[in-house]
């Protein structure tokens, strides 16, 4: 609040009275209290996590002696029919990331099948195939013994992606970690990378072809 007064003898004399306001007084002693101006939303929350992993850990418990299964059992819960166009002998059959089936027929044709079994289309991969491995969402692997290859084949737009020249007779075929293991002969068992460079060679020994 302010309050003016003067006097009015000579010379003039102005005085000015202040008084603080008690509603300004009031005010500063509630912020005072205050703990808090209002609520923050947080929309994203980024939080580093460090886990450690280790194998050499001491057991905490006494672990009991192995044990070793000498029989497993299986109960087939569904089947799954072949569609009749198939007539030959099944060499190789693999399942698909998404359902759908690929069968070789014995050294001949390679088959795409619905997850229910019907044919879908002939894939037209020529020569005698033998066995079939995915390497990829859609592209598949097969062996070709008398042409000592492995032809790798893109299931969707139906081309030829690359063949690997392997210089013998190559069977099984198996892919993992980006690297392809196949049968050479009746023994040796080779691990090749995707351009079909030797990663690894084990010998062994065996009557048939691997």
């Amino acid at each position: 609040m302010l309050s003016i007064w003067k006097t009015m003898t000579w010379p003039f004399e102005v005085g000015i009275q202040i008084k603080q306001n008690s509603e300004i007084e009031n005010i500063m002693n509630e912020l005072q209290l205050l703990k808090s101006f209002g609520e923050v939303e947080v929309f994203k929350t980024e939080i580093a996590i460090n886990i450690e992993t280790s194998v050499n850990k001491e057991a905490q418990v006494e672990t009991r002696k192995q044990s070793y299964i000498d029989k497993i059992t299986m109960d087939i819960k569904t089947k799954t029919y072949i569609d009749d166009t198939i007539k030959k002998e099944i060499g190789d059959m693999i399942c698909l990331c998404d359902g759908r089936i690929i069968i070789v027929e014995k050294s001949a044709n390679v088959y795409l099948l619905t997850s229910d079994g019907k044919l879908q289309k002939q894939l037209p991969i020529p020569g005698k195939a033998s066995s079939v491995t995915q390497i990829s969402k859609d592209a598949i692997a097969i062996t070709y013994p008398e042409e000592f290859a492995i032809k790798i084949f893109n299931i969707e737009d139906e081309t030829m992606t690359k063949v690997i020249k392997l210089h013998d007779c190559c069977c099984g075929l198996s892919f993992f970690n980006e690297s392809l293991a196949v049968g050479i002969n009746n023994n040796e068992i080779r691990i090749i990378d995707l351009e079909g460079n030797t990663l690894k060679s084990l010998q062994v020994q065996n009557k048939l072809l691997l």
